[in-house]
């Protein structure tokens, strides 16, 4: 099976690294495909149990070297994941986490993916754990090369105390991530293992050539929220321009429009993988 990969990943603070990972894994023809979108931070202080990392930023790289190192070896599971969050969930105690309430613990958005060729087709499992994105766009054209489009200068958001949210609905998001690590709210990766479980599971048969685009809610905010375009446009625009054409298209718009409310950041970590299966 060839495999043509692109992928954007682009955080909005200019000392606060981003809190998106993506990333994906071979082993032999089957390709294991991840996009984690650690959850914004509600703490006082970016850096709390870590010296250069939001606790969110933390939980989504470390979610990514497990898959990465174990999808190389396994098939996905949410077993599999489990485990990893158990590995997580003792570091992050170890590096002092337990002194953090309950609701500055990290939360994810994941979606996770294996495709495998099956005969003439190729057969695709999907997890998805809250809004991360995975979308698939039909090829009739032979693999381009993936050359990166020039993104714009980038422009740096201030971070705010709490990610910007005053009360009351800071404290409603402080009960929502209590209840999230407590297993009782939604479907989002917790430092509960058992959050592994709560993954939304599909299945689906793909025929090559195929796109398979998949990402975090802040570069789905494309037609998801600002409707700069229909998703099947985003999805035709990425296949014959690639990631960060689609990235372009979103931060020009955010630097010259006025984007956000009360309960919305004014822009968000953008990050997205494409593959083109051949």
């Amino acid at each position: 099976m060839q495999v043509n990969i692109d992928q954007v990943c682009q955080g909005i603070y200019e000392h606060i690294p981003g809190e998106d990972v993506v990333g994906c894994v071979r082993r032999g023809d089957t390709v294991l495909a991840w996009a984690i979108d650690g959850a914004t931070t509600l703490t006082e202080h970016p850096f709390t149990t870590f010296p250069d990392l939001t606790d969110a930023g933390w939980f989504a790289r470390g979610m990514g070297r497990w898959l990465a190192e174990r999808g190389a070896l396994e098939a996905f599971s949410p077993s599999l994941l489990e485990e990893g969050l158990r590995v997580l969930r003792d570091e992050y105690l170890r590096a002092g986490g337990e002194a953090q309430p309950v609701h500055a613990w990290p939360v994810a958005a994941a979606v996770v993916a294996e495709i495998s060729p099956s005969g003439p087709v190729l057969r695709m499992r999907v997890h998805r754990y809250e809004d991360c994105f995975l979308e698939i766009h039909s090829a009739h054209a032979s693999p381009r090369s993936m050359v990166p489009a020039v993104l714009p200068a980038q422009s740096h958001d201030e971070w705010k105390p709490h990610s910007g949210f005053g009360l009351p609905a800071l404290e409603r998001m402080w009960e929502r991530r209590r209840q999230q690590q407590a297993n009782t709210g939604g479907t989002a990766l917790t430092l509960n293992p058992i959050s592994a479980h709560n993954a939304v599971i599909e299945e689906q048969v793909l025929t090559a050539p195929v796109h398979v685009v998949l990402g975090s809610d802040g570069l789905s905010r494309v037609w998801d929220t600002y409707n700069l375009m229909s998703r099947e446009q985003a999805l035709a625009l990425v296949a014959e321009q690639g990631l960060p054409t689609l990235l372009a298209t979103l931060r020009e718009h955010e630097a010259s429009t006025r984007t956000g409310d009360a309960s919305l950041k004014r822009r968000d970590d953008a990050s997205g993988l494409h593959l083109f299966l051949g």
